[in-house]
């Protein structure tokens, strides 16, 4: 969890609710930038008549790709562009999750005196 601001109890409350609201902007952004990068990326196998259905470059001892060929390097970027928006998509499914429970946890702890529209307002002009 962030330290902005967390001085007592609300304020502390507070930063799990911008917390779970930040991530759920951060994830909807970034699925809309890795989707263009997945088109551009598709867009570039096909300008390159790149066969998609080759094996994979294997990966090294710390895990890096390498590549013997330029249709495996671009094999690799198509592939980690999918990878991206699956990666997002999940955590885009948690962040909202979070922010339900969020939501519950302010209900249930009759957290009046914070404003989630306000948390918001702040979470979308901090970008």
């Amino acid at each position: 969890m962030g330290d902005k601001d967390v001085v007592d109890a609300i304020s502390f409350v507070r930063e799990i609710v911008r917390l779970a609201l930040w991530e759920t902007r951060y994830h909807k952004m970034a699925l809309a930038r890795v989707y263009k990068n997945a088109v551009f990326a598709r867009e570039m196998m096909e300008r390159g008549k790149f066969n998609k259905d080759i094996e994979r470059a294997e990966g090294d001892e710390d895990g890096d790709a390498t590549f013997t060929s330029v249709e495996q390097f671009a094999c690799h970027v198509l592939d980690e562009a999918e990878d991206q928006i699956k990666w997002h998509e999940r955590a885009l499914i948690k962040s909202h999750d979070k922010v339900a429970f969020a939501m519950i946890m302010l209900a249930r702890g009759e957290y009046s005196e914070i404003d989630v529209a306000d948390i918001q307002k702040q979470v979308d002009k901090d970008d």
